[in-house]
């Protein structure tokens, strides 16, 4: 939310010193998104999987820019560059809304609980061969 926050503050600003703080902002915001998307795939899938999860992630994440870019560009090209900022953050924080409700404690609290029986008994989840 501060990534989306921080754009559409920065979109229309036009006073130097303040948009070098939106900047950083949205930057920071971003950066935070990243690690934290990062951190709860790597804390609740299974070590197992863990790697293939994550290369999927990155393979989405990274190969996803140069498209978004693209677009972005285009979107720029017809409707300038402050309204586009401006639908980025308003769409930035319209996806946060939506998934924050399957960042509930009670659910992570869930999972952790099942983590903690795996760890006790390892053979819990494993398939008979």
């Amino acid at each position: 939310m501060i990534f989306g926050g921080a754009l559409m503050l920065f979109s229309h600003v036009t006073s130097l010193p303040i948009a070098l703080l939106f900047a950083m902002l949205a930057g920071f915001g971003m950066m935070s998104q990243t690690t934290i998307c990062n951190t709860i795939i790597q804390t609740t899938v299974s070590a197992e999987m863990r790697g293939r999860v994550l290369s999927y992630f990155a393979m989405a994440y990274f190969g996803m820019l140069p498209l978004g870019g693209l677009i972005i560009g285009t979107a720029s090209h017809y409707f300038g560059a402050p309204d586009t900022l401006l639908a980025e953050g308003i769409a930035a924080i319209i996806i946060a809304v939506i998934f924050l409700p399957f960042l509930r404690k009670d659910i992570l609290k869930e999972k952790d609980k099942i983590k903690l029986i795996e760890f006790e008994d390892p053979t819990v989840g494993q398939i008979n061969k």
